[in-house]
Formats: C-alpha cells, sequence, structure tokens
C-alpha cells in the first residue's frame, strides 16, 4: 500500500473514519490526523509536510475557507481537498479561485480516491517545476556573476546569450551579441586568416572541445589576447544542440611571458656576468653562463654555489 499522510479537519469521528476507509480500499496506508480548530491545524503544519489535506466546509470553530487560508500562509504547498455535505456551487466555485484543489459531497466519495491520486500527481509536479526554475535561476546567477566571459550559441554558432563579463571583454552588449556567429563574431579579429576559422569549425562541429588563444580587437578599437575554450553541448538525442564559450583576458600575461623570454634570453647571452644570491649568507640563487666561465666552471658546477657556506669562498675555488 502506498503511505500517505494525511490532514484531517474534521470534527466528525465518524466521516474522518469513512474517509479513510475509502482511502484505504483504494491501496492507501493512510496515516491521519484530525484537529477541529486554527489552533490544531496551526500546531500540525509545523510538523514534517502532509501529503493532502482534507477539510470538512463547516466546523463549529473552524471552516475549509480559513483553513484554506492558514495554509496558504505557511507557504507550503499541499494539496486541499474539500469534502463536505452540501454547499452551493457558488460557494465551491469561490473555494477553488481562492486555492483549493478540488471539492466533493460526502455522499460522492466514491471519487475521492482518484482525486487524491491526481493532486498528489500534480503537486509533485510543481514541486519538481520549483525545483528546477530554482536550479535554472542559480546557474543564471553563477553565469551572471562569472569572472569569464561566457557565451552561450546554438548549434549552427549563433550566439543567443553572453554574460556581463563578455561586455566587459569585448564592449559589444548583449543586445549586440545575440544573432551574430561566435566564431566570426561581430568582434573584429586580428591576426587570424580564414584556415584558423575553419578549423574551429571543424573540431566544434565534430563534438571536440576546442581550446586556445585568440587574437581580438575591443569595440573601441584596441587589441587583446583571450584565452577561450568552446564545448559543444548535446541533446537528450546525442546531437550537439548548443556551444558555450569561456573567455579570459590574457593580454597582460602574454605580454608578461614575452618581458620574460626577453630578459631570460639577456641574462643567457649577456658578456658580462650576473649572479643573484640570498643576502643572509650570500648563497647563490643563479648565475648566467658568463659569471659561470669567469670562474672556470660550468653551470652545473655554479649551481653548487649555492649548497655552499657562501659565495665568496665557493668562489676561491675557481678564482686560481
Amino acid at each position: 500500500m502506498l503511505p500517505l499522510k494525511v490532514l484531517l479537519i474534521e470534527d466528525s469521528e465518524r466521516d474522518a473514519a469513512l474517509i479513510l476507509r475509502h482511502l484505504e480500499r483504494a491501496g492507501y496506508a493512510a496515516a491521519a490526523l484530525r484537529v477541529e480548530t486554527a489552533a490544531g491545524m496551526q500546531a500540525a503544519l509545523h510538523n514534517p509536510a502532509w501529503d493532502i489535506i482534507i477539510a470538512d466546509y463547516q466546523l463549529p470553530e473552524f471552516d475549509a475557507p480559513s483553513a484554506l487560508a492558514l495554509l496558504q500562509a505557511t507557504g507550503q504547498d499541499i494539496p486541499f481537498i474539500v469534502v463536505s455535505g452540501a454547499i452551493g456551487e457558488e460557494t465551491a466555485a469561490a473555494l477553488m479561485r481562492a486555492g483549493a484543489q478540488d471539492y466533493l459531497r460526502k455522499d460522492s466519495l466514491a471519487r475521492l480516491a482518484p482525486v487524491v491520486s491526481r493532486e498528489l500527481a500534480e503537486a509533485q509536479m510543481r514541486r519538481e517545476r520549483k525545483r528546477t526554475e530554482a536550479l535554472l535561476q542559480l546557474q543564471s546567477s553563477a553565469l551572471n556573476a562569472a569572472a569569464n566571459a561566457i557565451v552561450i550559441a546554438n548549434r549552427a554558432g549563433v550566439i543567443e546569450w553572453v554574460n556581463p563579463a563578455f561586455t566587459t571583454l569585448s564592449g559589444f552588449t548583449l543586445d549586440e551579441a545575440v544573432g551574430s556567429n561566435m566564431i566570426d563574431e561581430m568582434v573584429s579579429s586580428a591576426g587570424q586568416d580564414e584556415a584558423f576559422y575553419q578549423q574551429i569549425q571543424k573540431s566544434i562541429q565534430a563534438g571536440e572541445v576546442w581550446q586556445g588563444e585568440w587574437t581580438h580587437r575591443h569595440k573601441n578599437g584596441q587589441v587583446y589576447i583571450e584565452e577561450q575554450t568552446i564545448t559543444p553541448l548535446r541533446g537528450l538525442d546525442g546531437q550537439i544542440s548548443q556551444f558555450i564559450a569561456i573567455k579570459q583576458d590574457i593580454t597582460a600575461r602574454k605580454q608578461m611571458e614575452k618581458d620574460l623570454r626577453l630578459w631570460a634570453d639577456a641574462f643567457k647571452y649577456c658578456a658580462q656576468g650576473i649572479v643573484m644570491a640570498y643576502p643572509e649568507d650570500n648563497t647563490l640563487i643563479i648565475c648566467n653562463p658568463a659569471f659561470a666561465r669567469m670562474h672556470g666552471a660550468t653551470l652545473d658546477e655554479a649551481a653548487g654555489f649555492q649548497n655552499g657556506r657562501g659565495l665568496r669562498g665557493r668562489l676561491r675555488q675557481y678564482a686560481g
């Protein structure tokens, strides 16, 4: 039997037992709590979530509209079904407009189990939809807050969305980016030929992840270098449905690498000896070939200076 937690708003023990008997006959193992007042319902709603609430319309100290309002005030999404002896169609319609899921007469309890099954299924669908919407909202917030530029394109490579970091990187807004091709883009590329773009298209259309560097021209005309990864996304049918590109500006890093290479070449080929040592004990950190030659040592031998007791003492071995 299917477990079912039922909150009964009912003052008649006999009617409550009849309701539960109909549910049990339909295959539900109902664990029920019967309350007759607003205070009783408030206390019940503090307990673990109920699967369904079944309420009589009129009780001596309580009624269905008040119970429905109390439930809605908690923000809980629990199906609310009214089962009453006799209320008019206008009253029943008002309850439905207020948020009740259904209304049954007590002489029509044969309909109760199908109504409960339907409302449980619809409540589950609502919860799943809310979870999906919450997850999508979280993902959207994360994408919007990401430090790296993100581009989402359809299977044809046409841009559908970019995040604010893309605008910061390229100067182009979401409205300006949407509709352009993610490979060609509206951004003026600089330094790449047609074969470069064709190779990227071939790779990603084959389902491969492409990663590389790409020189672009900012909307203001300034050239910058970005590192980019383009990943194909597949749908449930296994076919490519979208592409997502993640970009970051590496212009400063590339300039630093260039400067370091120039410094390294200057260090290596300089005719004068260059040495770096720790100030505490003068042990060697690094030296260039010219320095090693000046002291009759190879670079490997010079590297041993740093294991000695001091640079000056070690140099005496090579000073002659």
